[in-house]
């Protein structure tokens, strides 16, 4: 009995030799370069973010120093690379394009006026906390954080960066982004700091119904 004819063009053994076994699928999978992640970005990010002008001028002096690696020494290799909301994405190939990177970036320099530039891995991108603090009085903010600073030594209102500032005749009413370490200070102390001849108090963004206990507030 002669076998059917095949719907198909193509000899039965040619479609066996095309098929790929089954592990060998997996294995191609498993061995693709994924890379390591990295952020390169202003020290106080997300408070002061780059711009492209910047981050061309990070990649040119990265450019050249690519070129400028000894020959010999391992030499640096990337995937990839893009700027987004503020951040210099690249992703290397290996674990010492990620030193090498590091190590140069470190070296860069002050690019521009006000240039604090450091590396992070992707999972490590700082988030700052924000906090919401009122303080009696209509007085300059450079004032407020002179005194908060001078009263707490351990809150370091020089990292500290202004969102947004309300005043009223009265009073004012600032939210705040701060470094990690005062954050973890505030919560210590139940956020009070001292002002003045009195205290204030200091409230999460993130928990808006929070109610501390009032307390009296000097000017």
């Amino acid at each position: 009995m002669k076998r059917p004819p095949s719907d198909s063009n193509t000899p039965p053994f040619e479609k066996t030799a095309n098929k790929k076994p089954r592990n060998a699928q997996v294995q191609t999978r498993s061995e693709a370069v994924v890379g390591i992640k990295m952020a390169i970005i202003h020290r106080r990010h997300p408070d002061v973010k780059l711009d492209q002008t910047q981050v061309d001028m990070i990649q040119v002096k990265l450019l050249i120093d690519v070129d400028a690696n000894p020959q010999g020494e391992t030499q640096p290799q990337f995937l990839y690379s893009k700027f987004a909301l503020g951040i210099f994405w690249i992703t290397c190939a290996n674990e010492s394009s990620k030193v090498w990177l590091m190590r140069t970036v470190s070296g860069l320099g002050e690019l521009w006026e006000g240039a604090e530039l450091t590396v992070v891995d992707s999972k490590d991108l700082p988030k700052r906390p924000r906090v919401i603090v009122r303080i009696p009085g209509t007085y300059e903010v450079t004032t407020v954080m002179t005194r908060l600073r001078i009263q707490n030594p351990e809150l370091n209102t020089t990292d500290w960066s202004v969102m947004s500032h309300k005043v009223n005749e009265k009073e004012q009413t600032l939210a705040l982004s701060i470094d990690p370490n005062a954050f973890k200070v505030l919560t210590r102390s139940n956020f009070k700091a001292f002002w003045g001849l009195g205290r204030v108090i200091f409230r999460t963004l993130k928990d808006e119904k929070r109610k501390p206990e009032d307390e009296s507030t000097a000017g």
